[in-house]
């Protein structure tokens, strides 16, 4: 199963990934709201995570996107909401901060319907039908792994980027001082020179 996620958060990014990767689904990762509403009509998902921030940032609501996604669960991040107020119907609130297991318990059951039995077959003894094997809850040990190598990545990736801004606006101007420094150095030398040998431009009779 692939769920969009669009929030703009680094840690609500990080948090999702680890969640969704450990429930073996995957995300998607979306930019803005025109981007969601091309993943939504292409996929048709079964679940969304949506940013309240983002959401409010681009004038829409929760019940928007459920619209724009019908018969997905949409998963609304956010800050506490007023007690009392009704979510709208197929969206389910995260509070933030949120653990993993919070993100992954309002995930959709990820299930096939059963067939349909044959018209005129004995219906099935529930003692022999084969269940899906239930999922393995990761151990802290594998959630805490996922989040450190992904905070690396996101380090990794910020200092790359800080380090060749850097060096596009630092290098310029050292090297624009570091030739000033050598013209007037070489100038002032030259002035020196003259001073000290000033028969140098005319001939001694």
């Amino acid at each position: 199963m692939r769920v969009p996620v669009w929030s703009s958060n680094r840690g609500v990014q990080v948090m999702a990934k680890v969640a969704l990767g450990s429930a073996g689904t995957e995300p998607v990762p979306v930019r803005d709201a025109s981007e969601l509403r091309a993943v939504l009509e292409e996929a048709r998902p079964r679940a969304v995570v949506v940013d309240a921030a983002d959401l409010a940032a681009a004038g829409l609501d929760a019940s928007t996107v459920a619209r724009l996604a019908p018969g997905a669960t949409v998963i609304l991040v956010g800050p506490p909401r007023p007690r009392g107020e009704p979510l709208p119907v197929g969206v389910r609130h995260v509070v933030l901060p949120f653990a993993v297991r919070d993100l992954v318990a309002a995930l959709p059951p990820d299930r096939a319907p059963a067939p349909a039995p044959e018209r005129g077959a004995a219906p099935a003894d529930p003692s022999r039908v084969r269940q899906p094997p239930a999922a393995v809850a990761p151990s802290a040990e594998a959630i805490a792994e996922q989040v450190r190598a992904e905070v690396e990545r996101l380090v990794g990736d910020s200092a790359r980027r800080i380090v060749g801004d850097v060096a596009r606006r630092v290098v310029p101007e050292l090297a624009e001082a570091i030739i000033r420094r050598e013209l007037e150095r070489l100038l002032r030398e030259a002035g020196d020179a003259a001073v000290a040998d000033p028969a140098g431009d005319t001939e001694s009779e």
